[in-house]
């Protein structure tokens, strides 16, 4: 399973290395004109919503994309069940 992880790590970092060279750079950082609280504050929701969205697919065993195009066509339940509340 770690293996599994460092896999997908790497491989996210090198996708978007290779992204960026094939459609050029993305600047990831907030505009300049944002000053250092609004910075704070910027970082501070992008952590706690990918937290949120992480426990959220974490306690659903999975996440949309995956129970609708996956499980959908498994038939399993989980799905069937879960789906239909996103």
């Amino acid at each position: 399973v770690e293996m599994k992880r460092s896999a997908f790590t790497v491989g996210m970092i090198l996708a978007g290395i290779v992204m960026s060279l094939m459609y050029g750079a993305v600047e990831p950082l907030p505009p300049p004109s944002f000053d250092t609280n609004q910075r704070v504050k910027m970082f501070l929701r992008l952590g706690i919503g990918s937290f949120i969205v992480g426990l959220g697919a974490s306690m659903q065993h999975g996440c949309t994309s995956g129970h609708g195009l996956t499980g959908l066509a498994r038939l399993s339940l989980r799905s069937w069940v879960a789906v239909p509340t996103f």
